[in-house]
Formats: structure tokens, C-alpha cells, sequence
């Protein structure tokens, strides 16, 4: 009789184990549900910023072509003198 009731303990602690790990999952599947909420709502404020981003890469590109376009001139005009 003691052999069984040892083992009953043991499954009611494992029970007892069980549900706290299901508790501690519901309040982990919360936090991420507000994270992922977070997340998307800051992906959302930073779209305009990458675009604006894109653009001055672009900018500073066509500058730099600018740029060399008159130093390669410049420096023509310098050896054909």
C-alpha cells in the first residue's frame, strides 16, 4: 500500500508541474502576441523611413556621377594644355 500511494504523490506533483507549465505558456503566448503587435506597428512607422533612405541613396549616387563627371573634366582640360 505505501508503494502505491508514493507513486499517486509523485503523479500529483507531476500534475502539479504540468499545470504550472501551462500556466507559465498562456502568459508567454500574451507577451509575444503583444510583442509581435509591437513589432508590426514599428515595421509600419519605419516604411517611410527606408523610402526616404532609398531616395538619398539615389541622390548621393547621382552626385557622385556628377562629382566625377567634373573632376574627369577638369583634369582634360588640364593635360590638354
Amino acid at each position: 500500500m505505501g508503494r502505491l500511494k508514493r507513486i499517486e504523490d509523485k503523479i500529483d506533483k507531476m500534475a502539479d508541474h504540468m499545470a504550472a507549465v501551462d500556466i507559465t505558456l498562456a502568459e508567454q503566448a500574451v507577451v509575444l502576441k503583444d510583442h509581435v503587435l509591437r513589432t508590426n506597428l514599428l515595421q509600419k512607422k519605419i516604411e517611410p523611413i527606408d523610402k526616404n533612405m532609398e531616395m538619398l541613396k539615389n541622390i548621393a549616387k547621382i552626385i557622385s556621377f556628377i562629382g566625377v563627371g567634373i573632376i574627369m573634366k577638369l583634369l582634360h582640360e588640364m593635360v590638354m594644355k
